[in-house]
């Protein structure tokens, strides 16, 4: 994925929330999202849709779930390798890199 792509994708104010909701929570549908943030479901999936794409989440295993009447829902997750980040302590006698 090119950098300006997730550039281009984070300037949207309601797929940071997303992806803060999924962060915060690790698994939820995009129904629960969408209450979370106070977004329609369908602006909710068309993030989703949009950040799956590009391979930033993904639908997690939902073997252990249990739902009452009708179908399961699908419980979105981060991929945990689609970022990294990286922390500078910079001190007066010299640096300390946290990965």
């Amino acid at each position: 994925m090119r950098v300006y792509e997730i550039q281009s994708l984070l300037k949207n104010k309601t797929t940071v929330q997303v992806l803060k909701a999924l962060h915060l929570n690790t698994r939820l549908s995009r129904v629960a999202i969408a209450r979370l943030i106070n977004a329609s479901p369908s602006t909710v999936s068309a993030i989703v849709e949009k950040l799956e794409a590009q391979g930033i989440v993904y639908p997690a295993d939902t073997d252990d779930v249990a739902t009452g009447v009708g179908r399961k829902p699908v419980l979105m997750e981060i991929d945990p390798d689609a970022f990294y980040l990286i922390g500078i302590d910079i001190e007066q006698m010299g640096f300390v890199l946290d990965k």
